[in-house]
């Protein structure tokens, strides 16, 4: 039997693949959002590359490490999901 949990990782880094390749060819000083935003995407394919690394090769210090990364990620998720919400609250 053939596990595919593994390859479901590629789906989320792929997309980020492409957010910041296209995210970097819009980044101005008039929409830092946009440098946050890849900026996070980048922090979140560390995290997940050293992670899963870690994991697989039993690396109990890198997937600790690797958990601290995560938490700046998510914390940094939520920023931009309460910038946007903010300047959409002001658009109205």
């Amino acid at each position: 039997m053939i596990n595919f949990y593994h390859y479901i990782d590629i789906v989320p880094f792929v997309l980020a693949t492409l957010i910041i390749v296209v995210g970097a060819g819009r980044i101005n000083l008039k929409q830092p959002l946009t440098m946050v935003i890849v900026l996070t995407t980048g922090l979140y394919m560390v995290a997940q590359s050293t992670w899963f690394s870690s994991w697989m090769s039993g690396n109990v210090w890198g997937r600790d490490f690797s958990n601290y990364i995560w938490f700046l990620f998510n914390t940094l998720t939520m920023v931009i999901f309460s910038w946007t919400l903010i300047r959409l609250g002001k658009q109205e």
